[in-house]
């Protein structure tokens, strides 16, 4: 296993492995994996990074930031992971222009494309749908409450949690129940108000689990990488497809 540290315009990025390195595949064009040999880029937070020991990155269909991209020990990742797992603010030091002229990359004949299978397309459809769906939840939902004003709430995993916590002070009879929207200061809101939110924000998220779960048996039936590459999230369920719970969601 080779470790990574990534830094763009002077700021660390983050860190990954030589699993995380990556290769566009121009026939299907998408990202393959790659080795140190043949990658062209580092897949970091979803984002992509490239350095000049890297082989050409020839699409303008992702978009790839120059980076420095050194390898690590192992001892120096864990560190770095440790790091960003307890938010610290992490300065990096980066090799100056002689050494890293001492380490020039070896030639790489290009290699040949290589066939992708519609499994292997499917399977990473299936991964982009459901990174889809939890951002469509998360990034919540709208609605107007007693004061006659729309209101913005998010509905990360710390947000559900947030609200199944004023729905259990519902259920024990509090009266004082704050919360707030996102970008207005905590407030005390009625009871009438909050059951509100807490029911928009679980219809709001079962709307999205019952698509998604649609999405993924339509996926999953299709045998053709072309057809497999069109569906994206946001597409049309063709009615076979549609559930029960789906059509009750979004009957009408």
């Amino acid at each position: 296993m080779t470790y990574y540290k990534v830094i763009c315009d002077g700021e660390f990025v983050g860190i990954g492995t030589n699993e995380n390195l990556a290769k566009h595949q121009k026939k299907h064009n998408l990202l393959l994996t790659a080795t140190e040999k043949d990658a062209e880029c580092i897949v970091i937070a979803d984002k992509l990074y490239r350095d000049q020991w890297m082989l050409a990155f020839d699409t303008d269909q992702y978009e790839c930031s120059a980076a420095i991209i050194q390898a690590i020990t192992e001892e120096e990742y864990r560190t770095l992971a440790k790091a960003i797992e307890n938010g610290e603010n992490i300065v990096v030091e980066t090799e100056t222009a002689e050494e890293a002229a001492d380490e020039e990359p070896e030639e790489v004949a290009e290699s040949e494309e290589e066939e992708v299978t519609a499994d292997y397309v499917r399977s990473i459809k299936l991964k982009e749908l459901g990174l889809a769906c939890n951002r469509a939840i998360t990034s919540g939902f709208d609605i107007e409450l007693s004061d006659g004003q729309m209101h913005h709430f998010s509905l990360t995993l710390q947000d559900q949690q947030n609200l199944n916590e004023v729905q259990s002070k519902i259920f024990m009879g509090e009266a004082l129940l704050y919360y707030h929207a996102d970008g207005e200061e905590l407030k005390q809101y009625s009871e009438q108000d909050m059951l509100a939110v807490i029911g928009a924000g679980s219809n709001h998220k079962l709307r999205h689990l019952a698509y998604h779960n649609c999405l993924k048996a339509w996926v999953n039936s299709l045998v053709r990488i072309k057809n497999i590459q069109a569906v994206e999230y946001g597409s049309e369920i063709p009615k076979k497809y549609q559930s029960a719970l789906y059509r009750n969601l979004y009957a009408g």
